[in-house]
């Protein structure tokens, strides 16, 4: 079956033939000498990645692909603002592929997903904010940190802590009361922090360095 299907499409090459059944699984579509808009947005419904092979682009055609998937952007030959949002809406790390950046389009990326900011060009207070209070993480993509953001991005994941750059008595007490395990990463654990890890769960004991003030703390509990 699948022999006598390429031999078809081949000879709807061959005979410059337009049809829709050639068109059926998306990327059939490159058989097709002249194809109708029509046809490529049946097509780019299928599969959006088809854009690829594309040369005639519309921006109906490009919007119709990025719906389907937006990681078809990056095969975009025109960006507009519109299809860009449209991209990062719907998975912010496209803003990638995004070649002009505006204020907006970066907003709505880190919205759908905090980790974009590692491909923002010139990030706002207001963007790195919004970055790492839904992700965390994001705070590794932050160059200025400042004790409010490091904080932002604890709250919403303990582990954060990792790539705070400065850590400070206040950052590592609500890290470990949220999570005990981060204690493994705390630089200075002072008997407070240990303290408040331990009493998040008692296994942070493991994590206390300090052997003297491991046994200290065992036996006050």
């Amino acid at each position: 079956m699948k022999l006598f299907k390429n031999k078809y499409l081949q000879l709807l090459k061959n005979n410059n033939i337009e049809s829709n059944l050639n068109i059926e699984n998306g990327f059939s579509i490159c058989h097709i000498k002249d194809p109708t808009e029509e046809q490529v947005i049946e097509a780019v419904k299928k599969h959006g990645i088809v854009l690829k092979y594309i040369k005639n682009q519309t921006p109906r055609i490009c919007m119709e692909a990025i719906k389907q998937n937006p990681y078809a952007l990056k095969y975009v030959i025109h960006q507009s603002d519109e299809l860009c949002l449209q991209a990062v809406i719907k998975n912010g790390l496209m803003l990638k592929h995004v070649k002009n950046q505006t204020h907006d389009i970066c907003l709505q990326a880190v919205i759908n997903n905090g980790l974009a900011l590692k491909y923002v060009k010139n990030p706002t207070c207001d963007i790195i904010h919004i970055s790492v209070i839904n992700n965390g993480s994001a705070l590794k993509y932050v160059k200025n940190q400042t004790d409010d953001i490091c904080m932002f991005a604890i709250k919403q994941r303990p582990l954060s802590l990792l790539y705070v750059q400065k850590q400070t008595r206040e950052l590592c007490l609500q890290a470990v009361k949220l999570d005990y395990y981060v204690l493994y990463y705390v630089k200075n654990q002072t008997p407070e922090i240990c303290m408040e890890a331990v009493k998040q769960n008692k296994r942070a004991l493991e994590y206390i360095k300090n052997k003297k003030l491991k046994k200290i703390i065992e036996k006050s509990i």
